[in-house]
């Protein structure tokens, strides 16, 4: 049971919870398979879903093993810590985790457009301050494609990491 609390508490509701989904490793701990039906906490029918995962198990525990527990989880004990649902973007994660979602693509956009934006700016300044004619442009480029070829997979490296630590700085501004 404490385990559809931790999946709920990620955002998630697991939709079809019962004892053909639950595997048991010999040490006792559970593996949950068969995901493609969860939703979100948000989606308007999750507490249906929840409350009938729990049902589920209860209802098994009891036929199988004539067990029934003295306590069970409520929905009302489901308490998101985390976004687990936004991340894989299950059914229903929308409305403020949605915006959410949506801010943050367009953020990413903006500081990768705004970054190759700035090389080009960069590539045309140098190329106006340079003075030459395009003849010798192109001779100098082709000078230099070797040297650039060789260099091309470090300099790619930087960006990557420039652009990463962007994007990082988006998400924290978003949180």
């Amino acid at each position: 049971m404490q385990l559809i609390l931790r999946l709920a508490s990620q955002g998630l509701i697991h939709g079809d919870y019962n004892e053909f989904n639950i595997l048991v490793y010999e040490d006792g701990r559970p593996i949950l398979i068969d995901f493609p039906q969860m939703i979100s906490i948000d989606h308007p029918n999750a507490r249906e879903y929840f409350e009938r995962d729990v049902e589920c198990i209860r209802t098994y525990f009891r036929r199988k093993f004539r067990f029934e527990a003295d306590e069970a989880p409520a929905w009302t004990d489901v308490k998101r810590v985390g976004k687990l649902d936004f991340e894989v973007q299950a059914s229903g994660f929308g409305g403020k985790l949605n915006k959410e979602m949506d801010d943050f693509q367009r953020e990413v956009t903006a500081v990768t457009d705004n970054h190759r934006r700035h090389a080009d700016t960069e590539e045309e300044d140098s190329d106006s301050e340079d003075g030459q004619d395009e003849e010798e442009e192109e001779e100098k480029e082709k000078d230099d494609d070797d040297d650039d070829e060789k260099d091309e997979d470090e300099d790619e490296e930087e960006e990557v990491y420039a652009d990463a630590d962007e994007v990082e700085a988006v998400r924290s501004r978003s949180r």
